[in-house]
């Protein structure tokens, strides 16, 4: 490793291994960048205390592509997979009492799960590439209570699958890796009373029966389709039409290859006569607002339908070539125009409006009730500080904050906290320390806070209530420009930590809840090493730890 400048050590120093003291979570932290088991195991010659350290690692990498020249009889496989067996998992991992998590790519081979009659302590489950046998597996699914999560990718030759655990909350079914005739199954059903989050990627199957009023997120990427699968596609929209957030493509309404119409057909727009919220997903992929503006002119049923869209998306650099005064007039214009409240709204102007016009573009959206506010400007004048407009104080339904202000400077000083405010993300903006300390410790409901790349603030004091995941990320800061000189944070309920970039001199933190931190510090002086360690040993109680080891050059 390269030589860090630090002063010469002491004779006490060079009696200590400093490293092999540090505890084990760190250790199996530094362990976790070597390549591969083989390696890993390697180190237990270092000492005594290295000895038997690998056999605590948590997870096994073995590859006998990384080992080309030993004999095969050398390598005891793991798993040997023959494309036309049928495989067996041993009886072992049916009685398993402390498996939680299973993932299995068997390259289409077929798995057999006759003998699992369920399993009592599975949470989460993930097929990649497996041919799987209907029966069996609806078997195996509804006998799995704890199950929560389910992942079916690329996997085909069943033909009516059932789909049921009592407990699921995440179900992903994608078959975008199989050809049209190895589509995924010719009907589907899905029955689960606390199922939140859907994503379905690929063909779909003639039938479709969906029973999940929990659903709260669709995420729906079909392939093109013959005509004969229209009706399974239409009635898994329908079901799906209440959630809160609904994502898609619209090639299904691509011209098919499909019998002549009749007369009647001919004179009925099928796709005008669809829901409003059917056509506002289709118009949802759209790239922008303004290109969703365009659709007014194809008929009357459209004229006024963009109005109604939840979202709005305008960014001046996609539209370069129109004039400054024009673009400002078609914000207004769209704002002006808008007959329904706003679920999110994103701006991206650039420097060429004063801060007068943009307050009054974010009083429009904050008249409609705005529940996200995405806003990325600066001004020509580098040193002016922005204060946002008085509206966003008294905001009763913002949840989600998003800035880029390209390093200009911010004052919150007006705002005495937010009673709704979850997400907040500050990207490249220069902040004043005591103001953004009153104003966190001052947002009740604030459970996200990402702080990116901002800048020249001393000593930062981090404390919201209910806080529970914290990002920082100053790797687009030179070592100057670090991030602060001191960092504490006092979060009761956080479960996810990231850190990346330049350590502060002081590091104070107080989360025993914390589950997740991933931690990529760049090279430090000597002098920070302190912190760095400090850091480390109170993340050492996590269930996940992840980061670089380059603070031990």
């Amino acid at each position: 490793m390269k030589k860090s400048k630090r002063p010469k050590p002491s004779n006490i120093e060079n009696e200590v291994d400093r490293i092999s003291d540090l505890p084990d979570p760190i250790l199996h932290l530094i362990l976790s960048a070597v390549r591969s088991t083989e390696e890993v195991v390697r180190t237990s010659v270092l000492s005594t205390r290295w000895k038997y350290l690998w056999t605590s690692i948590p997870s096994l990498d073995i590859d006998i592509y990384r080992r080309s020249a030993l004999k095969t009889n050398e390598f005891k496989e793991f798993v040997y997979w023959d494309i036309d067996e049928i495989i067996e998992l041993p009886r072992c991992l049916v009685d398993c009492d402390s498996l939680e998590v299973l993932n299995l790519c068997l390259n289409h081979a077929y798995l057999s799960v006759s003998s699992f009659t369920g399993s009592r302590t599975l949470k989460v489950l993930k097929l990649d590439r497996v041919g799987l046998f209907d029966s069996e597996l609806e078997k195996f699914l509804a006998n799995c209570p704890l199950l929560e999560e389910l992942s079916l990718i690329d996997c085909l030759a069943y033909a009516y699958l059932s789909i049921s655990p009592p407990n699921l909350k995440t179900l992903r079914i994608n078959n975008r890796g199989l050809s049209e005739k190895e589509r995924y199954c010719e009907g589907l059903m899905v029955v689960c009373p606390k199922l939140v989050y859907l994503e379905y990627g690929g063909y779909m199957g003639n039938e479709f029966s969906f029973n999940a009023k929990s659903l709260k997120k669709a995420v729906i990427e079909l392939e093109y389709t013959e005509y004969k699968d229209e009706i399974a596609i239409c009635q898994l929209f329908s079901e799906v039409s209440h959630v809160e957030y609904l994502s898609g493509n619209y090639i299904f309404i691509q011209k098919s290859k499909r019998p002549k119409p009749s007369n009647i057909e001919n004179e009925v727009d099928r796709i005008s006569n669809l829901p409003d919220p059917i056509l506002h997903l289709i118009l949802s992929p759209l790239r922008s607002t303004e290109e969703v503006v365009r659709t007014s002119v194809l008929s009357t049923r459209w004229k006024y339908l963009w109005t109604s869209i939840p979202s709005l998306d305008i960014d001046i650099y996609r539209r370069s070539a129109l004039k400054t005064n024009e673009f400002k007039e078609f914000v207004y214009w769209v704002l002006a125009n808008r007959t329904q409240d706003l679920d999110s709204f994103r701006l991206s102007c650039s420097n060429h409006y004063d801060m007068p016009t943009i307050g009054r573009w974010i009083h429009l959206v904050v008249m409609r009730k705005i529940k996200q506010l995405d806003l990325t400007f600066c001004f020509e004048d580098i040193d002016e500080i922005i204060e946002l407009p008085r509206c966003l104080v008294d905001c009763d339904s913002l949840e989600v904050l998003n800035l880029c202000l390209s390093h200009a400077y911010l004052s919150v000083s007006s705002f005495t906290g937010s009673r709704t405010l979850k997400v907040l993300k500050l990207d490249r903006v220069g902040l004043f320390d005591s103001e953004l300390e009153k104003f966190l410790a001052n947002c009740p409901l604030l459970e996200e806070l990402s702080l990116i790349d901002c800048l020249a603030y001393a000593y930062l004091s981090i404390s919201p209530p209910n806080l529970k995941t914290l990002r920082i990320n100053n790797r687009g800061l030179s070592e100057k420009e670090r991030y602060c000189e001191g960092l504490m944070v006092v979060c009761p309920k956080l479960v996810y930590l990231e850190y990346g970039g330049y350590m502060g001199n002081e590091f104070s933190f107080n989360a025993k809840s914390l589950k997740k931190a991933v931690i990529e510090l760049e090279y430090t002086e000597y002098k920070d090493e302190i912190a760095i360690c400090q850091l480390f040993s109170e993340v050492s109680h996590v269930e996940y730890l992840s980061g670089n080891y380059i603070f031990i050059q």
